[in-house]
């Protein structure tokens, strides 16, 4: 079944002095009008220069979510497909969250979290977040029966990577040994 729900999908909001990365934001949004997804993008951000690693880093990272979001969101069968990205603020830092209605992380791509086998993705972030002392939370839940996830990077200094859920919370904890990664129950 396909979304057909073009009324919905928004232009970008994003300041022109944001070069790459609103060219990229941009793409993403058109390959969701193209495939008739929901795509959107918000930002009440301002302090997004001050992120402690270079423009073209940050947008290499965004445009490494947004090709797996917009992969998963391809294979993922029937219903309504979202992608929603949002950049704001919170305590006085740089964050934003990529979400969409896809389908969920197969285990095997959490459990593999930063390994080459995974494909250079996943390892490129656990690259961004050391280099960037960002954080990686990743989100996934059940609404009404549909799975959601979001990735959501602050520059937080903190270097954490974090995987929540509310439907495979115990099966998360058994299987990711890589003491990097934090998984706790989504409440």
């Amino acid at each position: 079944m396909e979304n057909k729900r073009l009324d919905s999908y928004q232009d970008v909001a994003i300041p022109d002095t944001w070069g790459e990365l609103k060219k990229s934001l941009v793409m993403a949004l058109e390959k969701c009008k193209e495939k008739y997804y929901l795509g959107k993008v918000q930002s009440t951000a301002t302090t997004w220069e001050q992120i402690p690693v270079a423009q073209s880093k940050l947008v290499r990272y965004v445009e490494n979510i947004l090709r797996n979001t917009l992969n998963a969101l391809d294979n993922t069968d029937g219903g309504d497909k979202e992608l929603a990205i949002y950049f704001y603020d919170e305590d006085n830092t740089f964050a934003f969250t990529i979400a969409d209605m896809a389908h969920e992380f197969p285990l095997q791509i959490l459990t593999n979290l930063g390994q080459r086998s995974n494909g250079n993705g996943f390892v490129e972030m656990f690259e961004f977040i050391a280099e960037s002392g960002a954080s990686l939370i990743i989100t996934e839940y059940k609404e009404q029966g549909i799975p959601r996830k979001s990735l959501k990077t602050i520059f937080d200094g903190k270097e954490r990577i974090v995987i929540t859920s509310d439907y495979r919370y115990e099966e998360l904890k058994q299987a990711i040994s890589d003491s990097r990664i934090e998984v706790v129950e989504y409440e």
